[in-house]
């Protein structure tokens, strides 16, 4: 009997096992890390919409619009990611202004078209944006390059700016003769190498092997690197290769997951970020005009 009681006691610990792990690998594979989600779990109920501004030449600008609960806020988020970046404030947001959430052209859902890939044109298509669309003095926001956009933006469009708002801008690290000594500029460089090679098509894939991240896992000789992330992530490319890596066991909190999930991509096909708007950066396209 007490053998008996003892086995049940095992299989019962067991079964709890492997139902933490089963439940714990479900919500790493299935977390939403690129805010793909927040339309359908979210945006509907706090009262967004998904809209599509055409700008002069027919170029097409996707943003949010969310209800008109205060003065307008126009949002533009940095690279590699898209308009759902905000995801996690708009609902506090939306409840004191009315958000303006745009996709920057090489992003998103916006056009792909790499004559757009410069400051000007985007700056330009953007105060028109609020001229047609917003149609009020404007309280203005930006991240990362979006924040350069901003203050483009304002810098031209003094009226058309109520406030402004720059989040970690890099308003001296992407000029000439200072960008190449940072880490940004050699991720770009990752991306320019990748576009002028024939031979790997898939860039999570060549990023796993080129990326200078790499060197900040690799200490006191030990490759970490391998071992912690190109390994588990080639293999789950080897299984899927038309999916986004996801490591089951890497919980979202530690990061791993969501940093190659920012390596989406139009050129292979698991993403809408056009690889050549980085390149702007690379060969300093994107200060064309300025």
């Amino acid at each position: 009997m007490k053998r008996m009681k003892r086995l049940k006691i095992i299989m019962v610990i067991l079964i709890v096992i492997v139902v933490i792990l089963v439940g714990f690998a479900y919500r790493t594979i299935y977390f939403d890390y690129g805010n793909d989600l927040f339309m359908k779990k979210k945006g509907k109920q706090l009262g967004f919409t998904e809209k599509v501004y055409k700008a002069n030449d027919g170029s097409e600008i996707s943003y949010l619009e969310g209800p008109d609960n205060g003065e307008p806020l126009l949002l533009i988020h940095g690279q590699m990611v898209s308009k759902e970046d905000y995801a996690k404030v708009l609902p506090k947001l939306s409840n004191h202004f009315h958000i303006f959430a745009v996709d920057c052209y090489g992003h998103g859902k916006s056009s792909k078209n790499p004559d757009k890939y410069q400051l000007i044109p985007i700056r330009d298509d953007l105060i028109d944006f609020m001229r047609d669309v917003i149609r009020d003095k404007t309280f203005l926001s930006g991240h990362s390059s979006g924040a350069l956009i901003s203050a483009a933006i304002a810098a031209k469009e003094k009226e058309q700016v109520k406030g402004l708002l720059l989040e970690d801008g890099p308003f001296f690290s992407t000029e000439p003769a200072r960008a190449e000594n940072t880490f940004s500029y050699l991720e770009f460089k990752t991306i320019h190498d990748f576009l002028a090679q024939k031979v790997e098509k898939n860039y999570t894939r060549y990023y796993l092997n080129h990326t200078y991240m790499k060197s900040l896992f690799n200490k006191d000789g030990k490759d970490n690197w391998d071992f912690i992330v190109k390994n588990p992530f080639s293999k789950r490319i080897r299984e899927n290769s038309g999916k986004m890596p996801i490591v089951w066991y890497y919980p979202p909190e530690i990061g791993l997951n969501g940093i190659i999930f920012l390596t989406r991509n139009m050129q292979d096909g698991t993403g809408n970020y056009d690889l050549r708007f980085g390149e702007a950066f690379y060969d300093f396209s994107w200060f064309y005009g300025v």
